[in-house]
């Protein structure tokens, strides 16, 4: 029963807990928010192989990567190939090498990227606004049809979302959460106000 209208709770009263705030809640929304992550981007993963334009390429580079040995310079067919950073072409080998299969491995980086970006979202908003707030931010994030089309594919766009939310994470955790010396405020508030 809701305390306000002494109805039962409805289906999105239940998924949000309004007013729960534990660890528990906390690791039920994170569970939750990474399942549903997955539910939407990982959906075939495995099932295809590269297809153009550009991710038979990456997985060649990713490939070549792992049969010479060479990580430093990225080569498809013997040749150099400075398009894209190396850094994308690692994370595909490695997710190749770990998983010890080409469909699987190419399309890794991005799906843990998005994973990643969508609990980054939760984790800022639960300290900036709360759980709720954060639960309901997180999931329209992982919803939002360009971002959970670009981290189903092997395209360098997945990592770099994930990237630039891990660093834009850490300089608003920094700016708006880092505790402030006693006395201090934010933007000319009083302390009292905060």
């Amino acid at each position: 029963m809701t305390a306000a209208t002494g109805a039962a709770p409805t289906m999105f009263e239940r998924l949000l807990r309004p007013g729960r705030v534990s660890p528990r809640d906390t690791l039920l929304d994170v569970c939750f928010l990474a399942g549903f992550a997955l539910l939407l981007m990982a959906t075939g993963l495995g099932l295809r192989d590269p297809w153009p334009a550009d991710e038979p390429r990456f997985a060649l580079v990713a490939q070549d990567m792992l049969r010479s040995g060479d990580w430093l310079i990225p080569r498809v067919g013997g040749d150099l190939y400075g398009d894209k950073p190396p850094f994308f072409f690692w994370l595909l080998a490695s997710a190749m090498a770990l998983t010890g299969s080409m469909r699987i491995g190419f399309l890794l980086p991005s799906l843990l990227a998005g994973i990643g970006a969508t609990l980054l979202v939760y984790d800022l908003l639960r300290r900036a606004r709360g759980r709720e707030v954060a639960l309901c931010g997180a999931f329209r994030a992982a919803a939002h049809v360009p971002v959970h089309l670009a981290m189903r594919h092997a395209q360098i766009d997945g990592v770099l979302c994930f990237l630039t939310t891990l660093s834009l994470y850490g300089l608003l955790r920094h700016a708006l959460l880092a505790r402030r010396p006693a006395g201090s405020s934010p933007a000319g508030r009083s302390p009292d106000s905060a």
